[in-house]
């Protein structure tokens, strides 16, 4: 775990996600953890998960209390935006 200080990628252009979808979450998860050369599995065990559910988000499979809460800010005109940390 140590080995792996970088959360999200600093060596190129920020990253700013407007995210509407599970989908959205997971396609950006997925190039995070790719741009760290890491896999499905050591990026769970260095998130304290399991490869499953890292599965599952990366591939946009609804994840109830994900889906509930990007349906309640759609719904109040909210959206959440994943960006890279001191942007």
């Amino acid at each position: 775990m140590d080995e792996f200080e970088t959360t999200m990628p600093t060596d190129g252009p920020p990253v700013r996600v407007h995210v509407r979808t599970v989908a959205d979450i997971g396609t950006t998860l997925a190039h995070a953890r790719q741009h760290l050369s890491m896999s499905q599995s050591e990026f769970s065990e260095w998130v304290g998960s399991n490869r499953t559910y890292i599965s599952k988000l990366e591939t946009g499979v609804p994840v109830k209390r994900l889906a509930t809460l990007l349906a309640a800010l759609d719904a109040v005109g909210l959206e959440l935006v994943i960006q890279t940390k001191g942007t």
